[in-house]
């Protein structure tokens, strides 16, 4: 009951297999149909709509891999399912990459006449045009996206050493043992009101990180230069630029963000830590003690049938069909509560288009997890409406935005 269920997407992993095959024979098919003949707005509308086909197909076989693999990153089958999805996925991208090379090869008035053909597709073209000038030739392309599977090790690399290879020893206070991984640290231990046990948790967990910090920073290393070569060989002046261009942001905005937070923000959070100092009688403010509750008397232990009454209390106010979604997310089983070994970090939602949306968590019972709850489901609630109204290439907007 704490885990999500994934039968939604697939009730079999046959049905999961068949799917993930059917997916390259699609690929090639549109490839032997379209490749060379994208030539007028006819053409061009067909093609992205085929496309569009394709990847709602895509979708469910990706997601499922994708979460199954979240939720246990040393499960031998999920590696194995996630790899293969991986490669299958390096492979289609490749053979579609045409699809872009050709649509910009064509007159840009004929591309627009594709948005009134088809005015669905209008998002789908103004993106497309925005990529024109960075686009480089079709097979160098091609290469590229063959190599996309490649390109995303740094993250899978990153994932491995940080939540199956990497070992917490337990830590001690006072003849008591803690049990220590990355999932208690940041869900129980940061917010830990016993200052003893939170600070050698603090110190016990980052003693055992600096142990892989130069195999962590080079791994970074690597993603930043893959970022870096790619942004040079499109012609964008720099990574910022080639990073923010797709989340309709400019560096401006961006500049301007960081800015306002170290000069407005600044001085509130400085005093905000004062506070919590207060608050808990520290002699010392420490990093260690940033995120205890600023009242320790407040910190009541809550249930996950608990966390829905909260949820409906508060979020109510959204209206009727926002409340049926909450409550769905709770009896549909949309959510994986349950801690365990391997299990990503953190939170997030992750909203496959034309399913319903699945929400990772690491459930504490503390009064820290409901708002991290209800912060998932806000995306949910926004995706969920979202898939709905729009199709699949105008239901998702800039990262910023989200």
């Amino acid at each position: 009951q704490e885990t999500w269920n994934l039968l939604d997407l697939f009730e079999t992993e046959e049905l999961f297999e068949v799917a993930l095959a059917e997916l390259s024979e699609i690929s090639a098919a549109l490839e032997a149909t379209y490749k060379g003949n994208i030539t007028d707005a006819e053409s061009a509308a067909n093609v992205i709509e085929s496309y569009e086909k394709l990847y709602e197909k895509v979708v469910p076989v990706s997601t499922y891999a994708n979460l199954s693999h979240s939720v246990d990153q040393t499960n031998t089958e999920a590696q194995m399912r996630a790899a293969k999805v991986g490669q299958a996925m390096s492979k289609i991208n490749a053979q579609t990459s045409f699809i872009t090379s050709e649509l910009l090869a064509l007159d840009e008035e004929v591309l627009q006449e594709v948005s009134t053909l088809k005015p669905q597709y209008t998002k789908y073209v103004s993106d497309l045009l925005k990529e024109k000038q960075y686009q480089l030739h079709p097979e160098v392309e091609k290469v590229l996206a063959a190599f996309g599977n490649a390109f995303n090790a740094p993250y899978a690399l990153y994932n491995t050493a940080k939540l199956v290879d990497l070992q917490f020893p337990d830590f001690e206070v006072d003849g008591v043992k803690y049990p220590q991984s990355y999932n208690k640290f940041e869900g129980d231990w940061e917010l830990e009101n016993n200052t003893e046990v939170r600070r050698e948790a603090y110190r016990t967990f980052y003693e055992k990180l600096k142990d892989y910090q130069h195999t962590t920073a080079k791994i970074y290393d690597t993603h930043v230069k893959n970022e870096k070569i790619e942004a040079d060989l499109r012609g964008y002046n720099d990574v910022f630029e080639f990073l923010l261009t797709r989340q309709d942001v400019t560096k401006d905005l961006h500049d301007r963000q960081i800015d306002l937070i170290m000069s407005e923000l600044a001085p509130h959070m400085r005093k905000y830590a004062k506070l919590i100092q207060k608050a808990h009688g520290l002699e010392k403010m420490t990093f260690a003690d940033l995120k205890i509750s600023i009242d320790p008397s407040y910190e009541p232990t809550v249930s996950i049938e608990e966390s829905r009454k909260y949820m409906i209390d508060a979020l109510g106010v959204m209206g009727e069909d926002y409340t049926e979604m909450l409550n769905r997310s709770f009896d549909e089983r949309w959510t994986d509560f349950a801690q365990n070994v391997g299990k990503s970090t953190g939170a997030f939602c992750s909203s496959p288009y034309g399913y319903h949306p699945y929400v990772l968590i690491n459930w504490t019972s503390r009064m820290n997890e409901v708002f991290v709850l209800a912060h998932e489901l806000g995306h949910a609630g926004h995706f969920y409406l979202a898939h709905k109204n729009q199709n699949l290439f105008n239901a998702r907007p800039s990262t910023y935005f989200i």
